[in-house]
C-alpha cells in the first residue's frame, strides 16, 4: 500500500511555472496559528521577501494562543486577527481560516500553515499557473523535511491519504497549501461549510469537487517546504 501511495504521489503534476513579469491579482496569504511562536520567525521572513508582481497581504489568525504568537506576527508586519474562544459547533482550524478569509482583501486566497517556508517566487508561480490555466484554485504538497522518524510519520500518513484518494485526485486538498479564487471560496461556503470536520482540507476538497470546481492537487517541492513537528511531544499534541 505504501509503495502504491508513493507512486500515486510521484505521478502528480509538479508546479514548475514561471510567473514572468505580468501583474497578478491581489493575493491574501492566510495563516491560522495556535501557539506558533516557534514557527512564525521562520515562515514570516519568507513571506516578507516575496517577488510577487502585484499587491499581497499576510494575515495571521491567532487562534486562542497562550504564547507570543500574536506579538511575533505583528513584529514581522503581518495583519493580526485575535480570536477569543470557539463557538460550540466549530473546530479550531476551520474557525481560524474562516475569519482570515472574512478579513482578506485579495482576489485570491492562500491558506498556508505556520510551519511552512515559501520560496520568494512561490506564491506568484502558483497564482500565475492558476490564472493562465483558468483554474478555480490549486493545492500543493510542499517538500516535507524529514530529519528523523518522528518527521516521517505525518508524511507516511499523507501518502496513505493520497492512496485512499487514488482515482479521485481532483478532490484532494492539502491544508498546508490551498489557493482559491475568492469568489469560489465564497460561493462554495468555504470553511464554514466544513466547520466541524476534523479533516477540514479533505472535506473542503470533496465539496469543491462535488460543486464542479477545478482545484487540482500538485507537487510543490520547489515552491514551499514544511517541517511539521520538532519532536514526538509536538506530534502528539498536534
Amino acid at each position: 500500500m505504501g509503495l502504491r501511495a508513493e507512486r500515486s504521489y510521484r505521478s502528480m503534476p509538479r508546479l514548475l511555472q514561471s510567473c514572468g513579469d505580468e501583474s497578478l491579482p491581489m493575493l491574501s496569504i492566510i495563516v491560522p496559528a495556535r501557539n506558533e511562536a516557534a514557527n512564525l520567525p521562520h515562515l514570516l521572513p519568507s513571506l516578507q521577501k516575496l517577488q510577487y508582481p502585484g499587491r499581497y497581504e499576510v494575515i495571521v489568525v491567532d487562534d486562542n494562543s497562550t504564547d507570543r504568537t500574536a506579538d511575533i506576527a505583528a513584529t514581522y508586519g503581518a495583519r493580526v486577527i485575535r480570536l477569543d474562544g470557539l463557538p460550540p459547533d466549530w473546530l479550531g482550524k476551520p474557525h481560524a481560516c474562516h475569519h482570515g478569509a472574512l478579513a482578506a482583501q485579495g482576489e485570491w486566497l492562500l491558506f498556508t500553515d505556520a510551519d511552512t517556508i515559501h520560496t520568494s517566487a512561490g506564491p506568484a508561480q502558483a497564482v500565475a499557473y492558476a490564472v493562465q490555466n483558468r483554474l478555480d484554485g490549486l493545492s500543493l504538497f510542499p517538500r516535507q523535511e524529514c530529519r528523523n522518524w518522528v518527521d516521517q510519520l505525518p508524511l507516511m500518513a499523507a501518502f496513505a491519504g493520497l492512496f485512499a484518494g487514488l482515482g479521485r485526485r481532483s478532490s484532494l486538498l492539502n491544508g498546508q497549501y490551498i489557493l482559491l479564487r475568492r469568489e469560489v471560496y465564497r460561493d462554495s461556503g468555504g470553511f464554514a461549510a466544513v466547520r466541524n470536520e476534523p479533516l477540514e482540507d479533505l472535506a473542503l476538497g470533496n465539496r469543491l469537487s462535488r460543486l464542479g470546481y477545478r482545484v487540482p492537487m500538485m507537487r510543490g517541492e520547489e515552491v514551499a517546504a514544511v517541517r511539521m513537528y520538532a519532536n514526538a511531544s509536538q506530534m502528539w499534541h498536534g
